[in-house]
Parts: structure tokens; sequence; C-alpha cells
């Protein structure tokens, strides 16, 4: 009986940047271990967008048979599918929103002594778009008297994987009216914060991330 191969992601839609684990399920229903034949290798090759992850973590309980990856493709070479099948595994990722990206291997790719896969396996792979970061801003303490001091906090979240540079535009934040940055204005940036893009002066109004800040993953 030929061999049969079923594939999946999981998950099967990521973030941008971030990694699923592609799993290729090899089936053999014989008794007898059905060896890969000549070339001696089973090669499955990724979609357009999406290549092998920086550690892709990859796999392979088939018999007497080694796993390697390329950039965008995982291979076995020799050994081959005992009875009762075998899996080869590896993480996988994409930095560009889309998909369906389709995984494909087609008839005859898996080749054994006991013939060739007769049907196609397809997985697919959905990137989500890049996700907008947000902003969340608290005075501590806040009621003061008038002439006192209240720490202003701005927190920027971004929940992408990679970092996010904010090239549209300055984002800058107005003060309502009565309120000035305190002298000294104490300035404290977390870790992450472009430094040379902050401007929050003594006795100014506003306080400026400008254009080509670092906004780190978190």
């Amino acid at each position: 009986t030929p061999p049969t191969v079923v594939k999946f992601f999981n998950p099967s839609t990521i973030n941008p940047g971030t990694t699923s684990t592609l799993t290729i399920s090899l089936g053999n229903s014989n008794e007898a271990t059905a060896a890969l034949t000549t070339p001696f290798t089973f090669t499955d090759t990724l979609p357009a967008n999406v290549s092998v992850a920086a550690i892709p973590n990859a796999s392979t309980n088939c018999s007497g048979s080694t796993v390697s990856t390329g950039v965008s493709s995982v291979t076995i070479t020799n050994g081959g599918i005992q009875s009762g099948g075998c899996t080869i595994n590896v993480d996988v990722t994409s930095s560009t929103p889309g998909g369906p990206y389709v995984n494909t291997i087609n008839i005859g790719d898996l080749k054994t002594t006991a013939g060739n896969n007769t049907a196609k396996a397809t997985a697919n792979l959905f990137v989500d778009p890049f996700q907008p970061p947000s902003v969340v801003k608290s005075f501590a303490p806040a009621i003061i008297g008038s002439g006192a001091t209240s720490k202003l906090t701005i927190s920027m979240a971004n929940p992408n994987a990679s970092d996010t540079t904010l090239i549209t535009s300055d984002m800058v934040d107005t003060l309502p009216v009565g309120l000035t940055i305190g002298t000294p204005s104490n300035l404290l940036l977390g870790a992450g914060c472009t430094a040379a893009k902050v401007i929050a002066n003594a006795g100014a109004t506003t306080i400026t991330y400008q254009i080509g800040g670092d906004l780190p993953p978190n």
C-alpha cells in the first residue's frame, strides 16, 4: 500500500514575525518499513512569504532518517516510514500579512519502496495584519495643590513581534490649559525608548516622541 501524507500548521494563524509549527505526518499501513528511494530524500518546500524560523526546532521520528532545513524547506534523508507512520516537525515564520499561504506536497513527491503518495497534501497558513500600538496615560498623584507636582506616565505598547518605528508623524501629547512640564522635568525613559527622539522641556506644554523613535515589542 502506498504511503500517505497529511500536514498542518499549528497555529494556522499567526501575527507577523511569530512562529507556527508545521507538522507533516507520513502514513504507512504496511507491516514493513517503507524506505525512501532515489534520491533517498523527501523535501517539503514552503510557499512564498513563509520561511523556516531562526530557531527551526526541526525533528523527525521517521526510522533511520535525519532532518535538515534550508531557508524555506525541510528535508529528511535516508531511512523511511516505519509501520504505523512517522512525523516531521519544523517551526516556520512569516512577516508578510496575508494568506492563505498554501504549503503543498504533490502526488508522487514521497517516493518509497511501498510506492509513492497518491494524493496531494496541503496546509494553509494565515498571517494577521500588523497590530496598531496603544497608549495609556496616568497622573500620580491625580490630585495636587496649586504649584505642586504630579508625575505623568505615558505607556506605549507594541503587540507585534518586531519593533515598530513611528514613521507617519510625531506623537505629541499636549497638556491641558493650566499645566506645564515641571522645572526640572525629571524626565525618565523606559527601556527601548529612543532618547534622542523625546522632547520634554521644562516649562513647556507638550511632550513629543519624534518620527523615527522605536517602539519595541512588549
